[in-house]
């Protein structure tokens, strides 16, 4: 005699009924989408930062004008991307620095010479469907390497 298994109180009998856990999950990777979808972009911003400045400090190897390198580098980090203004609607550049707040000191020994950038730079992000904005600020501290390559040339 065969005997009909029945569901416990609460679950569904039917196989493919949406279940309060169910609609939990998807609820969460909604938000987890909808929070990577709005925080990636800056994140992968300041990224692009830390090469940038990596970049100029490979430039400093050969250039010596430290005025044409730190107005270049300002420039490319303008260039980087624009944050929404809040009430105008104007356009800001993301990576704002001022010249004033830019550190700039070549550093170290003639035989293992360095160059110290630092400055920081604040993120107005809007959040969509939200009508919000949010504020965050990144820090750049980096030392440098800024010797020559020796190519095995002392053996």
């Amino acid at each position: 005699m065969e005997s009909k298994r029945r569901a416990p109180p609460g679950f569904p009998s039917q196989r493919g009924e949406i279940t309060w856990v169910t609609a939990v999950l998807v609820l969460a990777l909604a938000v987890a989408g909808y929070a990577v979808w709005v925080v990636f972009p800056v994140y992968y911003t300041h990224l692009e930062v830390k090469q940038v400045v990596k970049d100029y400090g490979n430039r400093a190897i050969q250039a010596r004008d430290d005025a044409a390198l730190k107005s270049g580098l300002l420039r490319d980090l303008a260039a980087l991307g624009k944050d929404p203004g809040e009430e105008d609607g104007t356009e800001r550049p993301a990576v704002d620095v001022a010249p004033a707040d830019l550190v700039w000191e070549r550093a170290g020994s003639a035989e293992a010479p360095t160059l110290h950038v630092a400055f920081g730079y604040d993120r107005h992000v809007a959040l969509p469907f939200l009508e919000r904005y949010l504020d965050r600020h990144f820090d750049v501290d980096m030392e440098l390497d800024t010797s020559r390559a020796n190519w095995g040339k002392e053996r």
